[in-house]
Parts: structure tokens; C-alpha cells; sequence
């Protein structure tokens, strides 16, 4: 439970080659309430700045850019031995709404690491620092 921040998110690549989707600099939040809620926030550190609140003004490459540089979803979870299931509720892609993610995860000290095999091509890795 409790708030983490972002360590690092690589991506494994099935010929072994990593990458990392925003960057080596990317940032992020994840949140566990003891009441069963999660949120998530990932974001890559040059992210464009749109220059202004009303977003119909903004030129739509802007809009992608922004889009692509930020990824979040919030929802329920539950723990299964070493397996938590997010459960979207509300999400930047509209297409994950109704979805159960299943992520393997492990706790060593303040040090939170949740894999999420085989997605969009790659294994991914996310570690994560205890805030609180």
C-alpha cells in the first residue's frame, strides 16, 4: 500500500534488446489505497508543453505529442500471492476500460518491481521507490 514513485521502466525485447519507452528519465506515480484503489501515471520528461488551457486551440500534432508522452489508468486491484490484477476503470485509452491487468510483482525493502510479460511486443519492467 502506500504511494511510489518511478525508478525505471524498460521493455525487454524477445531478441533480448532493451529499450526504454520514455526515455531513461521517465517519471512516474503509483498509488495502493488500503480500501482496494490504484491509480498510475506515466510520463516521459519532454513532454510538450501545449502553452495555454484551451486545448481547441492547440495544433493537433501538439495534441500527439502530448498524448504520446503520457500514459495513465486508475481503478481496483487485488493481490494474489506474487500477481496483482488492476482493474481499469478510467484510463487515458479509452479502449482499456474494462480490462484486468495481471502484473507480477515483487517488494524487496522500499524497492516495488512489477513486470508485465509479453505487452505490445516486449516484456516490461517497472521499478518503483516507496514515497511514504
Amino acid at each position: 500500500m502506500g504511494s511510489w514513485e518511478l525508478q525505471e521502466w524498460k521493455a525487454i525485447r524477445p531478441d533480448g534488446s532493451i529499450l526504454h519507452p520514455y526515455g531513461t528519465d521517465a517519471s512516474g506515480l503509483l498509488l495502493y489505497t488500503q480500501e482496494g484503489s490504484m491509480s498510475m501515471g506515466l510520463s516521459k520528461s519532454d513532454k510538450p508543453h501545449l502553452g495555454t488551457d484551451d486545448y481547441a486551440s492547440v495544433s493537433d500534432s501538439i495534441i500527439r505529442l502530448a498524448y504520446t508522452h503520457f500514459f495513465s489508468y486508475s481503478g481496483d486491484f487485488h493481490i494474489e500471492g506474487n500477481r496483482v490484477t488492476h482493474i481499469i476503470e478510467h484510463c487515458k485509452q479509452p479502449d482499456w476500460v474494462g480490462r484486468e491487468l495481471v502484473r507480477e510483482f515483487e517488494i524487496h525493502g522500499d524497492t516495488l518491481t512489477i513486470r508485465s510479460p509479453e505487452v505490445i511486443g516486449a516484456d516490461h519492467i517497472l521499478t518503483w521507490q516507496r514515497k511514504d
